[in-house]
């Protein structure tokens, strides 16, 4: 995970662009953190609905985090 936070941290234009692609393809896991990401306004800017789309398309595929 802190492989993670620091390539977002370092290209995070690009972590967006490849967890959009994956959540779009119905990851839950790509979905949770996209959804995580618009919450922080990391990377993206900040949308609480976006954020809250994302996490509750990752909680309906039974992403426990997501809930």
């Amino acid at each position: 995970m802190l492989e993670l936070v620091q390539t977002i941290q370092k290209d995070t234009a690009r972590v967006v662009e490849w967890f959009a692609k994956s959540a779009e393809r119905g990851n839950p896991y790509a979905q949770y953190m996209l959804g995580k990401l618009y919450l922080m306004g990391q990377g993206v800017e900040y949308d609480k609905k976006l954020g809250m789309y994302w996490l509750s398309q990752s909680a309906a595929q039974g992403n426990v985090y997501a809930k």
